[in-house]
């Protein structure tokens, strides 16, 4: 391909708004470098919602509709829409595009397909339609180095147990990240159709994408290629300017006001994204947790069904005793402005990487993390025990916390104690590392499109 010749390149991304974002991203990224065209294809909700998320942005977007799937309710193509127990429906469904899906790449004829790492389906497709293609992975590299070493073994195993996903996978660069029982068990359930679905994506791919955002993370990407004998492409952060305060939805105003007439560093932040839920029990902990602490507290409470249902839930009383220095909202929340806003001192959060990321570069927060599904245990363990930039807050075999133990973990991080301080200066070095990385966001694009450049003609028969 020659140097003058414009690449076109096509996105896939998984249905969930946790993949749709970096995805997002990365096209934006990518649109920018200059000689490249970019298409981001999904269903008509999210293309619906990814079109609000672009600006002048040279991106085209293309719908493909949904199949229907037993159970599934028409409109609902995002796991944000959808109980967490019903998401296999959502992957019954995504996995039925692969016909139009194909029609669609002949009709565009582009030069290469970045998908999702839980679509093998799609680097399938792409050979046929002989196009190379690269797997984008949205985790961190630790969790994602982590989950794709069991991956690989757990494909040929018949008689996987939890305890077999508990110890670092052979050759893992890092022995204090680990799942522990609990979040193994909940794993164990469909790991193995799990582990050959993207062991089947990082195999079929040309390459594997991934964000990057330390120098300490270089023994993961390491790891990773060793794994699987692919190239893996750091892109860095992907935390574009874009993406910042300045560009955020305005409704959440009245939020931002209320912040406004706290003290500087004295509000504790709560969310757990669009996807990850508290029981009841844990809600009344969390709340009676933020009643005994104090301080000011904003937090961002939903359901599983997208509702404000949740509010229901709270202890008899807690809105009214916490009405003068607090404030549960069951919606959408302006999330990036309220991590960068100056009285935000903490941020109580389930430890998806995108979420630990904002908080990092918008603010430099303190975490508190309260892992509750897939990669979020190990995001913790390394935040916590690897990067020393956050507390996780203890919990028993059976992932129960008390009201103590959330009230320790957000003092511990807000306190003037030395392990409070040795923290926040630890966030601040990691914030200080992901401005630099995101200002060097356009050499990793080139060095991302000079790769792909390498593989468009001919096709490479060993990327299939």
């Amino acid at each position: 391909m020659g140097e003058d010749k414009q690449l076109q390149v096509v996105m896939l991304p998984w249905l969930a708004q946790g993949h749709i974002n970096p995805f997002i991203n990365l096209s934006k990224a990518l649109a920018s470098h200059g000689d490249v065209k970019v298409w981001i294809v999904s269903t008509p909700v999210n293309i619906s919602r990814i079109r609000s998320r672009l600006h002048e942005e040279p991106i085209h977007l293309l719908e493909l509709p949904l199949p229907s799937v037993d159970g599934l309710a028409p409109g609902v193509e995002c796991t944000a829409d959808i109980k967490p127990e019903s998401a296999h429906l959502l992957h019954s469904a995504f996995d039925q595009l692969d016909k139009p899906f194909e029609s669609l790449l002949r009709r565009l004829s582009p030069n290469l397909l970045v998908y999702d790492v839980i679509a093998p389906w799609a680097a399938t497709v792409a050979s046929q339609v002989k196009i190379p293609s690269f797997a984008f992975s949205v985790y961190s590299p630790a969790a994602f180095a982590y989950i794709l070493g069991h991956c690989k073994r757990a494909g040929s195993s018949r008689d996987l147990k939890a305890e077999d996903l508990m110890p670092p996978p052979s050759g893992y660069p890092e022995p204090i990240i680990s799942w522990r029982l609990l979040e193994a068990r909940l794993m164990l359930s469909n790991f193995i159709s799990f582990a050959n679905r993207v062991w089947a994506c990082c195999q079929r791919s040309c390459g594997i994408v991934i964000k990057s955002c330390f120098e300490e993370e270089g023994k993961y990407l390491q790891y990773l290629n060793h794994l699987t004998g692919k190239p893996v492409i750091s892109i860095g952060p992907l935390m574009l300017p874009e993406a910042g305060p300045a560009r955020e939805d305005t409704s959440g105003d009245y939020l931002i006001q209320w912040l406004d007439k706290q003290r500087p560093s004295s509000v504790v932040f709560v969310a757990f994204g669009s996807e990850s839920f508290l029981s009841a029990e844990q809600i009344g902990e969390l709340a009676l947790a933020l009643e005994d602490i104090g301080l000011p507290f904003l937090w961002s409470l939903r359901s599983s069904d997208g509702t404000s249902s949740a509010l229901s839930l709270l202890p008899q009383g807690f809105e009214g005793r916490t009405r003068d220095r607090g404030l549960v909202v069951g919606g959408w929340v302006p999330q990036v402005r309220i991590v960068s806003h100056p009285s935000v001192g903490s941020y109580v959060t389930h430890g998806g990487w995108s979420s630990v990321m904002e908080a990092w570069l918008y603010s430099g927060l303190p975490l508190v993390l309260i892992p509750l599904r897939h990669d979020q245990g190990l995001n913790s363990r390394q935040i916590a025990l690897e990067l020393n930039a956050g507390i996780e807050v203890e919990r028993n075999e059976e992932g129960w916390f008390s009201r103590e133990d959330v009230c320790k973990a957000v003092w511990m991080v807000m306190g003037n104690e030395e392990k409070g301080e040795e923290i926040r200066s630890r966030v601040r070095e990691l914030r200080g590392a992901i401005d630099l990385n995101t200002g060097r966001q356009q050499a990793y694009m080139g060095e991302l499109v000079n790769h792909m450049k390498k593989f468009i003609i001919p096709l490479n028969e060993k990327c299939v």
